[in-house]
């Protein structure tokens, strides 16, 4: 198993979220996101950073308001 590292970014750069989680690799990767700290996170343009096995990738990702 490896582990998955997420990571949310604001636009100054701060870390507004991050978690870690393991994975099976010969299964899919689903991930629900269910911590209620990210939930309450302002709406706004974060950048999402993911982690695994050496390889990461960056997106930039919008929350909208409720």
């Amino acid at each position: 198993a490896d582990r998955v590292k997420l990571q949310l970014t604001d636009a100054a750069g701060r870390i507004a979220w991050q978690a870690e989680q393991v994975v099976d690799t010969e299964a899919y990767l689903q991930l629900r996101v269910q911590d209620e700290p990210l939930q309450r996170l302002g709406a706004g343009v974060y950048v999402l950073q993911v982690e695994l096995g050496g390889t990461t990738l960056a997106r930039q990702v919008v929350k909208a308001g409720r």
